[in-house]
């Protein structure tokens, strides 16, 4: 029986070997045939090729033939129409220039009269912070001798009348500061 399988076996390795050479046959004729039809394809493209190149050739002849007329034709237009060119861009030069130096020089008047402006802001700034921090040291020190009197008042070393005048002098500075610091008109 093992005999009989080994034969089978053998028989169908046979088959399957004799079928893989026919599939690589085929393969190899295909591919043969593929490269013969991409080999006439490339001739024929080559050809057509040829062919245009030559209409093209005789096309691009007589268009330069045309061309060389016209062109004699032309240039003498475009040298007459490069003279008025000339001639208006210089003219629309000047006038720009013109403008350009009206208009540089308002711009200088507003950029100078805005420099004016600025600085006198600044100024004015610079003064407001000076009062500003000016207050703030008055409004500190009357904050720090109020706390003061208020710490003697608490422990009980002084009198009521020494913590009173010292309430109307913290109250006259700030007083004072504030009317420093009222807007100017």
């Amino acid at each position: 029986m093992k005999n009989k399988d080994d034969t089978e076996l053998d028989n169908y390795r046979k088959m399957n070997l004799e079928l893989s050479k026919q599939r690589q046959e085929e393969k190899r004729k295909i591919n043969q045939e593929i490269i013969k039809d991409k080999h006439a394809e490339a001739s024929a493209i080559r050809q057509q090729s040829y062919h245009n190149n030559i209409r093209k050739q005789e096309i691009i002849n007589a268009y330069a033939a045309r061309n060389k007329e016209k062109k004699s034709k032309v240039k003498m237009e475009e040298e007459k129409a490069q003279h008025k060119i000339k001639e208006m861009k210089e003219k629309k030069l000047k006038e720009f220039k013109k403008n350009y130096d009206a208009k540089i020089g308002e711009e200088l008047e507003k950029i100078k009269k805005r420099e004016k402006e600025l600085t006198n802001m600044e100024k004015e700034e610079g003064e407001l912070i000076k009062e500003l921090q000016n207050t703030q040291q008055v409004q500190k020190n009357a904050f720090n001798e109020l706390e003061a009197v208020i710490k003697l008042q608490s422990s009980g070393k002084s009198s009521p009348k020494a913590t009173l005048s010292s309430k109307d002098t913290s109250t006259e500075r700030i007083k004072g500061s504030q009317s420093r610091t009222s807007p100017k008109t």
